[in-house]
């Protein structure tokens, strides 16, 4: 059976150091989406607090599938936040 690996997603601008906007991740086994942990918004958080987060994302990932580490980063615009409500896409 191929093993799972989880990509981290970070909703964030384009820039070196630009404020991270939201986190989510993806669980995968080969080809097969396995997973989706929703996405949460990071504005207010201090740098330690996100990294936090991630490091307890990891945990629960090593315990649920054996994953160690993120196989892959990929960075999404924040106007693809997902979340409702948004400071992105403010109500009408």
């Amino acid at each position: 059976s191929e093993i799972y690996f989880a990509t981290l997603i970070v909703y964030r601008p384009v820039g070196e150091s630009t404020p991270v906007h939201a986190i989510a991740a993806e669980i995968w086994q080969g080809q097969q989406l396995q997973a989706k942990i929703q996405p949460i918004h990071c504005v207010g958080m201090v740098r330690s607090q996100i990294l936090n987060y991630v490091t307890k994302l990891l945990e629960v990932l090593g315990t649920n599938y054996g994953i160690k580490k993120f196989a892959s980063l990929e960075r999404l615009d924040p106007d693809r936040c997902p979340i409702r409500p948004c400071p992105h896409h403010p109500e009408p």
